[in-house]
């Protein structure tokens, strides 16, 4: 089965925009990612979710990336998805250290063995390594601290999601 990361900015382009002056270096985007595999894409967003791909709570992806091909069953994909469901819940959730982009880099390591782009796994420390990082990690620190996570995460909203809530059978149309 073919296997993709779809790449969503979040700023909707203000990143690319605002960077320069914010941050003291460029930033093309805040990344979020999703996994599509099996006719589903597989995202990090209250829980572990899945929707028809490009159909997410997150507008149409900037970009496709090609991953190549698995050899794993959709149910052996679907099994190792419960067994992480735990570390990728709202409550776990970090915006430095436990991202969708965390999720996405493990599900594409599982699936083919292959990373997702520096350029997105790496924006984390890019941005606390500029001039303001120390600001911003003291801010985002703050924030985990009180158990905040960003309005986007749940999607539809913040009722907490399951962290697993079951995606159809595999026989099942997607």
């Amino acid at each position: 089965s073919k296997v993709e990361v779809h790449v969503y900015d979040l700023s909707q382009g203000l990143a690319r925009q605002l960077s320069m002056q914010f941050l003291g270096r460029q930033i093309d985007g805040v990344w979020h990612t999703g996994i599509v595999v099996y006719g589903r894409e597989y995202y990090f967003g209250g829980g572990i979710q899945n929707d028809s791909p490009g159909l997410t709570p997150y507008g149409r992806p900037v970009e496709t990336i090609d991953l190549g091909e698995t050899q794993l069953p959709q149910e052996v994909f679907e099994e190792y998805l419960v067994e992480i469901s735990p570390r990728f819940t709202m409550a776990t959730y970090n915006l430095l250290e436990n991202n969708c982009n965390h999720f996405t880099q493990e599900a594409a390591l599982f699936l083919t063995g292959k990373s997702i782009p520096e350029r997105i796994s790496g924006l984390p420390l890019e941005v606390l390594n500029s001039p303001m990082g120390p600001l911003l990690r003291s801010m985002m620190d703050r924030f985990n601290a009180a158990g905040g996570a960003p309005a986007f995460m749940a999607g539809g909203g913040m009722g907490g999601a399951p962290a697993f809530a079951g995606f159809p059978p595999a026989s099942a149309p997607p």
